[in-house]
């Protein structure tokens, strides 16, 4: 208020002059059952908007609870039970862990059938990557369907809640983890990555945020019309 007095005590005689009022418009507007027109504004239309503005209520922004974790520790022992989780060998080999020493790439398979490859960086400092990919793509699209895979994936990226995290409590979650995510689809693949710290359980935070974006994601309707 004190920065942009001008605006909070504007009307007040002791309020500030304002050195400009800059206001962004389009050059022109569609008009149902016109089509396109120019878009006029005068200086009136914009001081009573600013009026106007000034007399409608401030309501505060309802507080936040940030999440300190996304699956509780019961959840979690719960899901370990139902699922069994493990390690299983890989085919054609017999081995449960194969390590490359040319490349340093260690190979594993969980009993769901996902491949998991690992590679220990030195270059990384107590920090992590973790990429998940997923078959399929925009190649899946169909000539009934052109478009449906990338508008889905961006429709999960715009919308961003999980479970019963609000979008917001998400973000969040994810900035007091240092955690980097980001939802993209090609031609042959729909990945997702994780960019991540090791301080403070920050894997694990990753993780629980892989876990509820793949199990318990939320379809907004208004994420998809801007998709």
């Amino acid at each position: 208020a004190k920065v942009l007095e001008f605006i909070s005590d504007f009307g007040r005689p002791t309020a500030p002059l304002p050195a400009a009022i800059v206001a962004c418009v389009p050059t022109k507007v569609h008009v149902d059952g016109v089509g396109e027109s120019d878009f006029n504004i005068s200086p009136d239309e914009i001081i009573e908007s600013v009026k106007s503005g000034l007399l409608a209520p401030i309501e505060a922004e309802p507080e936040l609870e940030v999440p300190k974790e996304l699956i509780s520790q019961s959840q979690l022992k719960e899901l370990t039970l139902q699922r069994n989780p493990c390690f299983v060998p890989i085919p054609g080999s017999g081995l449960t862990k194969l390590h490359d020493k040319e490349t340093g790439i260690t190979q594993l398979r969980l009993s769901n059938g996902i491949a998991v490859n690992y590679k220990k960086s030195t270059t990384e400092s107590r920090a992590g990557v973790m990429r998940l990919i997923v078959g399929g793509g925009r190649a899946a699209e169909t000539s009934d369907s052109k478009g449906a895979v990338v508008v889905g994936v961006r429709t999960l990226s715009e919308g961003g809640r999980v479970g019963d995290f609000s979008r917001e409590q998400v973000e969040l979650f994810c900035v007091n983890h240092l955690i980097n995510c980001s939802l993209e689809s090609t031609e042959e693949f729909i990945a997702m990555e994780f960019r991540f710290t090791l301080r403070d359980n920050g894997m694990q935070a990753a993780f629980q945020l892989l876990h509820m974006v793949l199990e318990r994601s939320v379809w907004l309707e208004d994420a998809f019309d801007r998709a």
